[in-house]
């Protein structure tokens, strides 16, 4: 029995008739009259979906599917091999859009509003109509981020229970929960909601996402990723982790590894052995990711660009990345 690895772009090679071996992570290709092509293992650390077009904006999984939205108003529904199931028309109008899934229902957040579509029959609702930035879910809440700078918390039925605003008239871009606390990542900085009172706690620079890992919350700003221990309530640092001059457009976590989305580039942040590793486009990384556009799955990171969907194991590359700075 045989297992599809992946396809090779070589399109303007002479190989009607191909010899292909792989040696060590290498691959070798010939035609036995002209030499060979090596495609080097560095070359593929960031995988490119193939049969996922276009400018993905969200992606979503539930316990049986993935969902993935691009540029259009359609979902695309596939299973967890990544073959396409069904596509989902919708109402909802071209542009960026963010998404949640549910066993039962799907979340999109556009700039029409905020809006539930049933899985089994496809009815779609409109919940808000507000400009929506992003959706998460926090135990049995979800907390809706807009545009205009409020919050709005949502039961799981779909009903505003609450509405928190920051009145800095300025876009929330996302939002984490831990304990008590609700921190917000927003075009002012970033802010601490606790005991219904805002805190301003960094405004250098626009935060655009956060994520929490162990002890600390990362967040990536224009031009760098940083950190917030948050063991000493009483004072509060702000710690540089790195340092690129580039939007980090996205923040993923598997164990204790971090992974930014940036322009032209990956960064795999070890936070164990405190290491960081940079892959750009002569690793396999796409030109350009769209802000909040990843996804944890078996493993594995994908990251939703205006081309499509990258797909990498962190501590695999970091592992092939040790074991070629040994060899």
């Amino acid at each position: 029995k045989t297992e599809k690895l992946g396809i090779l772009k070589i399109e303007n090679e002479k190989l009607k008739t191909a010899f292909i071996k792989e040696v060590n992570g290498n691959v070798y290709i010939s035609n036995y009259n002209d030499g060979f092509i090596k495609v080097a293992e560095e070359k593929n650390y960031i995988n490119k979906i193939t049969n996922v077009t276009g400018s993905i904006w969200s992606m979503a999984k539930n316990s049986s599917s993935i969902y993935i939205i691009n540029d259009e108003s359609k979902i695309f529904n596939y299973n967890k091999n990544f073959v396409l199931k069904e596509i989902i028309k919708t109402n909802i109008p071209h542009g960026p859009k963010s998404m949640l899934a549910t066993d039962e229902n799907i979340y999109i957040g556009s700039s029409a509003g905020l809006f539930s579509i049933n899985i089994k029959d496809k009815t779609e609702y409109q919940l808000l109509d507000k400009n929506v930035f992003s959706i998460k879910r926090f135990k049995d809440k979800f907390y809706v981020s807009t545009f205009q700078g409020d919050i709005y918390v949502l039961n799981l039925n779909g009903e505003t229970i609450d509405l928190i605003e920051t009145r800095t008239n300025y876009p929330v871009y996302d939002t984490l929960l831990v304990d008590d606390t609700l921190w917000i990542a927003s075009q002012s900085g970033l802010i601490e909601y606790k005991k219904n009172k805002l805190k301003n706690i960094y405004s250098e620079d626009f935060v655009f996402n956060i994520i929490h890992v162990n002890d600390s919350i990362y967040f990536g700003t224009r031009n760098a990723v940083l950190s917030l221990n948050l063991t000493n309530n009483k004072q509060l640092k702000i710690n540089s982790i790195l340092k690129r001059n580039k939007i980090i457009y996205s923040l993923s976590k598997i164990n204790n590894i971090i992974l930014a989305a940036s322009n032209r580039e990956v960064n795999i942040i070890d936070l164990e052995n405190k290491n960081t590793f940079t892959l750009n486009v002569d690793n396999g990384s796409l030109e350009d990711y769209n802000s909040q556009s990843s996804l944890i799955f078996d493993g594995k990171v994908l990251l939703g660009s205006n081309d499509g969907v990258g797909v990498t194991e962190p501590s695999d590359v970091i592992r092939k990345i040790q074991k070629g700075k040994e060899s």
